[in-house]
């Protein structure tokens, strides 16, 4: 799959990217049916679904859901938003419960790196229809470029501190933003600077994702990965003994930029 060059400018532009229909209803069953299995093994684990952590790295173990991240759909986009030596960021697998807020407050992922000229990029994958209403990623568009963030960074703080209940006299949920309406087989691609929420999540709400970072070159970049578990140590083992050529490619890149870094 091969984005265009107006939606390459609209990511660049506004931070983000719906693709719709990347998978049909037969894969998104299977996918479907492949994360609940996964995701009642990990509650089998921890005991209590109350009790267990978010699980993140979890996709790249179970190879019927890791064909996804290098398949044609997900990767080659991402490399023409990246470029061809980006590297692997992780996965995760989420899904709400009973107990998790509705809201999830605006935020920037990455709001320590703003300076660091590195983009970090997710994809995700919605298992179940998502309307404005229902729990869909809402954006705030062209809040990844560095001057516009530094202005929003204030919502950061509403979204640690609930007290603070407004932002220029605006209720978080009031704010202008874009909800990304999705049905399953909608792929959302968002640069990780973009400012981001959710509202009136619904029960059992639940997606996948798949991160991926151009390649850092610098010693501050690569230290900037490491918060979030994206460093060679924390590598599954099934990605570092892949032999798949472009999970290789994206391993191998991530070893060498930390060894340029002198990290290693």
């Amino acid at each position: 799959m091969k984005l265009t060059d107006e939606q390459i400018g609209f990511f660049e532009t506004f931070g983000y990217l719906v693709l719709r229909q990347c998978f049909s209803r037969a894969e998104m069953d299977d996918i479907t049916q492949q994360t609940e299995s996964l995701l009642a093994e990990l509650c089998d684990d921890a005991h209590d679904e109350t009790q267990m952590e978010s699980p993140v790295g979890c996709v790249e173990h179970r190879p019927a859901l890791a064909w996804l991240i290098d398949d044609d759909r997900v990767y080659q986009p991402l490399v023409q938003l990246l470029g061809q030596d980006m590297v692997w960021g992780g996965s995760e697998i989420q899904r709400s419960s009973d107990d998790d807020p509705a809201e999830h407050w605006f935020h920037c992922d990455r709001r320590n790196c703003i300076d660091l000229n590195l983009t970090w990029a997710k994809c995700m994958l919605y298992l179940q229809p998502m309307t404005k209403d229902t729990g869909a990623l809402r954006v705030i568009p062209g809040s990844h470029v560095p001057a516009y963030a530094r202005r929003l960074m204030p919502l950061d703080q509403l979204h640690i501190d609930r007290a603070v209940q407004t932002l220029l006299s605006v209720r978080p949920r009031d704010l202008p933003c874009e909800a990304l309406e999705t049905t399953p087989g909608d792929l959302v691609i968002f640069n990780q600077f973009l400012f981001h929420g959710v509202f009136n999540k619904q029960p059992n709400r639940s997606y996948i994702a798949f991160k991926f970072i151009q390649r850092p070159a610098t010693v501050a970049q690569v230290e900037a990965c490491w918060p979030n578990g994206q460093i060679s140590s924390r590598l599954s083992k099934s990605l570092r003994n892949s032999d798949r050529p472009r999970i290789r490619k994206m391993i191998e890149g991530l070893f060498e930029a930390e060894r340029l870094a002198g990290m290693t």
